[in-house]
């Protein structure tokens, strides 16, 4: 989809333009990087950080981090604050927190195996298997919420997976870098930001009109049929793990099982 902009650069300020040469992103920015995965790495006035999406639309505060990634990787990407290094994915949610010494560069072919460097001691993270991790849908609190058209387009994206798993019966979309939780298959499909109970951010894909509803059993799972909204199969990809705090938890009581492959 991004072929069909371009960046440009006038008053030594960068924007935005469509194949047609109209301007879709005033130049507004000191800084700003090819898109990948949807969103271009930006600097402002003030040289603050953010990825934006075509439409202009920031994914994480100006200014929350020191230095970002210029590209995603697969759905991810880097971030330092305070001189800690940190993954996040393209929604802004940091799937690998803030705390490292050292990420080393990403790369596609070895996604599943992130060397990061913490008090001296390497290790490997794999990110995807991360983001598979089960979700408490129980006490939601809703950031934000659109439909999923307006999701879709925002990020460029076509067609979103929706995948069953054929023994547990619970439901997940997944795009680069990002698991959906899906309770049932909506009608009116909307995609919401939340937090649960345990203060975990993640998608959520809904009813429209059960927007704030702060409780779904994610193992109820309604019969599904095709639409030009996402797709479905029974191809069970994933196994459900613990949450990444288990990761860090285990990884300085000497349990390394799983995460991590110390050099």
């Amino acid at each position: 989809m991004y072929e069909n902009y371009s960046i440009f650069k006038e008053n030594n300020l960068f924007g935005l333009k469509n194949d047609a040469g109209e301007v879709v992103i005033q130049p507004t920015y000191r800084e700003m990087y090819p898109f990948s995965c949807g969103l271009s790495l930006v600097r402002d006035i003030d040289y603050r950080y953010s990825y934006i999406t075509h439409h202009n639309m920031p994914i994480i505060p100006f200014g929350i981090y020191d230095w970002c990634d210029p590209m995603f990787v697969d759905g991810f990407a880097r971030v330092i604050k305070n001189k800690k290094w940190g993954l996040i994915n393209i929604v802004g949610v940091q799937v690998i927190p803030i705390g490292y010494d050292n990420i080393w560069p990403l790369k596609a072919e070895f996604i599943h195996a992130v060397h990061v460097v913490m008090n001296g001691k390497h290790g490997k993270i794999d990110p995807v298997r991360l983001i598979n991790t089960p979700n408490s849908l129980a006490g939601l609190e809703y950031v934000e919420t659109v439909p999923l058209s307006d999701f879709r387009e925002a990020f460029g994206l076509g067609l979103i997976d929706v995948k069953q798993n054929p023994t547990s019966g619970i439901t997940y979309a997944y795009i680069p870098g990002v698991r959906i939780e899906v309770p049932y298959i909506p009608k009116d499909p909307h995609i919401s930001f939340v937090k649960n109970q345990l203060n975990k951010e993640f998608l959520l894909l809904h009813e429209g009109g059960d927007t704030g509803k702060t409780y779904f059993n994610s193992e109820t799972v309604c019969s599904v049929s095709q639409s030009n909204e996402y797709s479905m199969d029974s191809e069970d990809i994933y196994k459900d793990t613990g949450y990444l705090d288990d990761l860090i938890e285990d990884a300085f009581e000497g349990d390394l099982d799983n995460y991590w492959n110390i050099d």
